[in-house]
């Protein structure tokens, strides 16, 4: 089991020059695990705020293997190794955490041997409900899933500098740490019904140095996939689970157990009678966008047209269009929101269709075309991949699918007619290779 801390902090010295008196029955091992969650948690995020680099520890999750954590989180702010927030809000948010400024240097990983905290050390992190329902995915994560340790860190090293980065680095020597040690951990939220695994939040350029039984890896990934997912928004179909058809429905999606209940209020009539009046035009021609890959590109000539923007790079493009997709309803008359506005007045049912989704919850949109996603991928694409081919190598990162190298033909014939099967329309897809052949 293994800690990962910053060079520049030398725990023993420390401890002579700031004697823990304060720490009942004090080990050093249980320091060195507290500590080391500061990178090793938000190396396990794909989606860690890095803006203010506190790390949230959750007292229930310390108390089980430290019972008396806050005499060492109080003796670590105390003597100067970290920093809090001081933030707690019950049921909401853990206090926050980071290293010092003066220990802000690459971490190095520190071997804790202390039986209480090992005894209990899963290599394997299942959630006994994905383990259930997802087995044919987790059962990848073995020991042929491989990574080139010595060129990801030479990699990272030479791609990673600066003291501003330090963080980023932190985090991404951590994860190819544990992929090297088959540290595996696999979970799923209970909203979007995401499958988060050890691959999820690997860096894409870091990605090159993984491999399956020798063999390089491949992924098929959807493109603009939640445009694509919020096609079938607009089909009056999906709001009706009475009906006998291969189209998806809410009701298939909110049949799975590892959703949340708390999501399941849909305003599914209001929805339909919605469609079944409006002029759907400016639906068709939506549908027709997304699908040939034209909707950013046509958002873009508009925004510029009509806002005046100018777009230095993509992601200026992509906050724009998440701004329209999934921001609250009632931003719409703030002055920031122009493409808001302009959206709804080039579609103005699809707008319609997106602001009571958001009616009660503006969050509701993209959780929702999150479990659309999930539930086609991992319920109707892996499990039928898994039936037919049950020796081939699958793993996900949300709507990618990964094979081996030379099955990908096969995993992309399979995704078309699912999604087609599910959606309406044919999708479009990227095939990213991992690694080279060679």
């Amino acid at each position: 089991m293994k800690a990962y801390l910053p060079k520049k902090l030398n725990l023993e010295e420390h401890l002579k020059n700031h004697p823990p008196t304060s720490i009942d029955n004090f080990h050093i091992d249980n320091l060195y695990y507290i500590l080391g969650l500061i990178t090793e948690i938000p190396a396990k995020s794909e989606h860690f705020d890095s803006h203010t680099g506190m790390v949230q520890l959750n007292a229930e999750t310390l108390r089980m293997k430290v019972r008396n954590y806050n005499q060492y989180l109080g003796y670590a702010v105390a003597t100067g190794i970290l920093e809090s927030d001081n933030h707690y809000i019950p049921g909401e948010k853990s206090r926050g955490y980071r290293f010092a400024e003066k220990y802000w240097d690459k971490v190095a990983p520190v071997t804790i041997v202390k039986y209480s905290l090992v005894k209990n050390h899963r290599k394997r992190k299942i959630d006994p409900k994905v383990e259930k329902a997802y087995g044919f995915l987790t059962k990848w994560f073995n020991d042929d899933l491989e990574i080139d340790h010595t060129g990801a860190v030479e990699f990272l090293e030479s791609t990673i500098s600066g003291d501003e980065n330090i963080s980023k680095f932190n985090y991404n020597r951590c994860r190819i740490d544990m992929l090297n040690d088959k540290e595996y951990y696999m979970s799923m939220d209970g909203k979007g019904k995401r499958f988060h695994s050890n691959l999820t939040g690997f860096r894409s350029d870091l990605r090159n140095f993984i491999s399956y039984a020798g063999k390089g890896l491949v992924g098929v990934d959807i493109r603009n996939s939640q445009p694509y997912m919020s096609i079938t928004l607009f089909n009056q179909m999906f709001y009706n689970s009475n009906l006998n058809s291969n189209i998806l429905k809410l009701s298939d999606i909110y049949s799975n157990s590892i959703i949340s209940p708390s999501s399941y209020y849909f305003p599914s009539l209001m929805l339909y009678k919605l469609l079944e009046e409006a002029n759907n035009q400016d639906v068709n021609h939506y549908i027709d966008l997304v699908i040939k890959g034209e909707l950013y590109e046509y958002l873009k000539k508009h925004f510029q047209t009509e806002l005046g923007k100018v777009y230095k790079n993509r992601k200026e493009l992509k906050d724009d269009i998440f701004l329209v997709f999934y921001s609250s309803n009632y931003l719409i008359n703030q002055p920031y929101a122009g493409s808001k506005r302009v959206f709804r007045k080039l579609f103005p049912t699809v707008y319609r269709v997106f602001a009571c989704i958001k009616t009660v919850d503006h969050s509701k949109l993209p959780i929702l075309l999150q479990q659309i996603e999930s539930h086609i991928v991992l319920d109707r694409i892996c499990r039928r991949i898994t039936k037919e081919r049950p020796n081939l190598p699958i793993f996900t990162i949300h709507d990618n699918v990964i094979t081996t190298i030379g099955d990908e033909d096969y995993i992309e014939t399979v995704m078309r007619e699912e999604l087609t099967l599910c959606i309406g329309y044919e999708p479009r897809f990227k095939i990213e290779y991992w690694r080279n052949n060679d």
